[in-house]
């Protein structure tokens, strides 16, 4: 039986990194208390609530990195 139960913890990036993609990382704005997965292919145009969090044909935008939460499921 395979275990279901994936933890959640916060990814600490390193100053002066890029951020993370993948499917087991998720974006989490602050400000509106949106959650966006980090792969770098979403939808053209998505973007949390407040626009804090970006994502445009493959680049993501942060406005603040004071109002965001990088999330890591494993």
């Amino acid at each position: 039986m395979a275990d279901d139960n994936k933890q959640i913890t916060v990814y600490h990036r390193q100053p002066g990194c890029g951020y993370p993609a993948g499917k087991n990382i998720f974006y989490l704005c602050t400000g509106c208390r949106e959650i966006i997965q980090g792969i770098w292919e979403p939808e053209p145009g998505t973007a949390c609530r407040c626009g804090n969090i970006s994502f445009d044909v493959g680049r993501l935008s942060i406005r603040s990195d004071d109002q965001l939460i990088i999330l890591k499921q494993e």
